[in-house]
């Protein structure tokens, strides 16, 4: 199983080590840090290296890492890793390089404690925190009693609670917290919409009570009973080890003993019949090269006895803005130069309410005008007492022998998703790509080069060979492209295809000049330098014509930018693709 546990931080210096098996040194961390740590091209959180696997999560500043030379279980490894961050951060909050230095007795002792010859054992917080505790040691009087407590729980059929826990007032609080992911066109299609939802429980609930937790009646979690209604369809749900599963299936009642305290009952993903609590409409339009003018309406799609709370709308502006008059009837905006960006905040907007955003941007003169990429707006809210999902929570019942009074309490709260833009060097889009043009060149015989804009590194060219323009439709037209398109989705938008007639080998090429014009044009000479250099006529206009020049790593980036390119004229660089689809 596990031969080993590290903690580095993000210099590579080691900052916890432990061995469990006797098939690794020491010296392995520094393999760690010098394939993985100094080495910003690796994304996979799994990396092999001869006989030797290396399992790494981020969090904060830190690489928690689990090692092995067997053929271990990569989810295993990756929940024990996770469940001692969740260990970590219940005994001493926030898990960063401070708090491990500071706490690193402690860690030991609890890793030693969780993991037996490199096989995870007991990573229940509340049973280890009855005897691996921070605060004063207990009297030897009361230790028997104590240890036999102890093992009960820890071997009983509910290592996760204590049957002695005993509160004053009985209370369950039950938060439904939804995350939702949207990605919308410029035109105002919908990208991506989906739902990220946690079902989150405190329990101050005395000895050993049975709850049950009711759902919607119209409840599909099996993709095959699907029917395309107005039903709640969840997917990849998750539960908590204490829920019993086989009654869900049968009642779509949760049905469980709970942990003491604070835990997470369920996770769960929806991505059809998404409610969209707020939609943005933008309206923003070039005048000449000095000003931008914008108009955005905000609506609300909620009931007017809701709210959306702490709504922030950042709308970006050209990189040459040199000022921004905002006019708003609810909240403030304003320019922030720093990011490029106008902020508009507005505290509460009721349900049923619509407000809006109306300014112009004034834009300083360039010596080489390029053409905006018009990032998208985001959008910051808060919601309560309402589900995108349309999950909602029937009844919650406590039962226990003594039959005491219980006071339950539920929650909702949507809110917008703070995960950062998707980027050509992230995980999702590395794999993506790699993927289709592993597929795509299987298909056509051609390799596939992708090569970034310099001037706006959100766009990618995609320079590939065919056949011929039917062969390419063909792939357009079959299921593996729309499966990848189907996947592609909220993570790129395709703008535009042009097939242009000419032969190039573009392997090792490195910067590609592409050139574009319509009309007839003066003779074109061979550069020196250049591997590549062919012109072709455009498929989908005879009128149109381009030209291609490659060079080599050799020719640097720096002294092409300095041949004035002009308007109809890009420079790319090739985007480094990972060999292997994460």
């Amino acid at each position: 199983m596990i031969s080993g546990f590290f903690i580095f931080n993000q210099k590579g210096e080691v900052l916890i080590s432990r061995l469990y098996r006797t098939d690794l040194k020491r010296s392995i961390a520094d393999v760690f840090r010098i394939q993985v740590v100094s080495n910003s091209d690796v994304r996979s959180p799994i990396i092999t290296l001869g006989s030797t696997s290396f399992f790494h999560v981020r969090v904060n500043n830190l690489y928690v890492v689990a090692v092995t030379k067997c053929n271990a279980n990569a989810a295993l490894v990756f929940e024990f890793c996770y469940r001692f961050i969740s260990i970590a951060k219940s005994y001493f909050g926030k898990v960063d390089e401070e708090a491990v230095k500071n706490n690193f007795v402690l860690i030991y002792e609890l890793i030693d404690e969780i993991i037996d010859f490199g096989y995870p054992q007991n990573s229940e917080a509340d049973t280890l925190k009855t005897y691996i505790t921070t605060e004063s040691v207990v009297s030897a009087t009361i230790a028997p009693e104590e240890s036999s407590k102890i093992t009960t729980q820890a071997t009983g059929s509910t290592s996760w609670r204590r049957g002695d826990v005993k509160y004053k007032k009985n209370e369950a609080f039950v938060d439904v917290v939804e995350t939702v992911n949207l990605s919308m066109s410029a035109k105002g299609t919908v990208l991506r919409a989906d739902v990220d939802g946690h079902i989150l429980m405190r329990a101050y609930l005395s000895g050993s009570p049975e709850c049950k937790f009711g759902l919607n009646d119209k409840l599909v979690v099996d993709k095959s009973e699907r029917t395309g209604g107005d039903a709640v369809e969840l997917d990849d749900c998750r539960f908590h080890q204490c829920v019993r599963l086989d009654e869900f299936d049968s009642t779509r009642t949760i049905s469980f003993v709970p942990p003491d305290g604070e835990f997470e009952l369920m996770k769960y993903r929806s991505t059809t019949n998404v409610k969209l609590p707020l939609k943005v409409i933008a309206t923003v339009n070039e005048v000449g090269t000095t000003q931008v003018t914008y108009v955005v309406a905000v609506k609300t799609n909620f009931n007017n006895k809701l709210s959306a709370t702490n709504v922030v709308i950042r709308i970006p502006t050209p990189l040459n803005t040199t000022s921004v008059d905002c006019k708003v009837a609810l909240g403030k905006a304003k320019y922030v130069p720093a990011e490029n960006v106008v902020v508009w905040k507005i505290p509460r907007i009721q349900g049923g309410q619509e407000v809006s955003f109306s300014g112009t941007a004034k834009l300083t003169s360039t010596t080489t005008r390029q053409v905006w990429a018009r990032p998208p707006i985001d959008v910051d809210f808060q919601v309560l007492m309402f589900t995108s999902s349309g999950l909602i929570v029937r009844f919650l019942k406590v039962f226990e022998k003594s039959n005491y009074h219980s006071v339950k309490w539920v929650r909702y709260l949507t809110k917008a998703s703070a995960l950062p833009p998707y980027t050509w060097g992230s995980a999702e889009t590395q794999s993506l790509l790699a993927a289709a043009a592993t597929q795509q060149a299987a298909w056509s015989g051609y390799s596939l080069h992708y090569f970034q804009d310099t001037s706006d590194e959100a766009i990618v060219y995609i320079l590939t060979g065919w056949e011929s323009v039917p062969a390419h439709w063909k792939w357009i037209k079959s299921e593996p492209n729309q499966r990848l398109l189907e996947l592609g989705k909220g993570l790129m938008e395709l703008v535009e295809l042009k097939h242009a007639h000419f032969v190039a080998d573009l392997q090792g090429v490195q910067w590609v000049v592409l050139e574009q014009w319509e009309g007839e044009r003066g003779e074109l000479k061979h550069e020196d330098g250049e591997m590549v250099d062919v012109v072709g006529k455009v498929e989908e206009n005879p009128e149109q014509a381009c030209r291609l020049r490659g060079f080599a790593e050799e020719r640097k980036g720096s002294s092409l930018r300095g041949e004035g390119l002009g308007d109809n004229t890009v420079l790319l660089r090739k985007l480094p693709i990972a060999s292997v689809v994460i």
